[in-house]
This record gives structure tokens, C-alpha cells and sequence, in this order.
């Protein structure tokens, strides 16, 4: 399934790869990555990614990958959800995202 995120945003993998394009430029994202774009993007799934919108992210600079690994999962997954004001107007996304888990 594609997802188009406005942006800037910041994206977990949680399980799986997927390609994430914005502009000209597309990366390739396993497992265990975080992933920060300034601008929108179109994001190809084989697996799960998860978007973590916030109102006013405070993120600036070039898009870039960083894995820190899939130990990190469980964290992030339950820092996301357990705080409500992190939860962007979305609803209905973020719900099917926790569907998944």
C-alpha cells in the first residue's frame, strides 16, 4: 500500500523495507530505521512504517536515514501511542496503523 505524508515528517520502519520518495530523491528503508524528510513523500511498503506526525516538528536540514534497530521497536511504538498529543489529527491512520501491531 502507498502512503502520501505531507510533510516534514518523520517515519519509523517497524517491520519490513519500503521506498520512500520525495522530489527526485528515493531511499530504501529496512527495519529498524527512522526516517526524516522536510518535504512530502510517497512511502512503498512491504511491511510496516509507521508515521510519526507531530503539530510542529522541530527537525530541520536534509532528509536522512539512521538506524538504530529493531530493539527499539517496542519503545517507540509505545512513546508514540502513549502520548496523545503527539497523535496527529489523523485519527483514522494512526488507528489503522495500530491495528497492525
Amino acid at each position: 500500500m502507498d502512503l502520501h505524508i505531507a510533510g516534514p515528517v518523520l517515519l519509523w520502519c517497524h517491520e519490513g523495507t519500503a521506498l520512500v520518495t520525495h522530489s527526485t530523491t528515493t531511499a530504501q528503508l529496512i527495519a529498524g530505521d527512522v526516517y526524516y524528510s522536510p518535504e512530502s513523500v510517497t512511502v512503498e511498503e512491504n511491511g510496516l512504517v509507521i508515521p510519526l506526525l507531530f503539530p510542529d516538528v522541530r527537525i530541520s536540514g536534509s532528509a536522512r536515514r539512521v538506524h538504530v534497530g529493531v530493539r527499539w521497536s517496542d519503545v517507540i511504538v509505545h512513546e508514540f501511542f502513549a502520548q496523545p498529543r503527539l497523535v496527529y489529527a489523523r485519527k483514522a491512520s494512526v488507528l489503522g496503523v495500530a491495528a497492525h501491531l
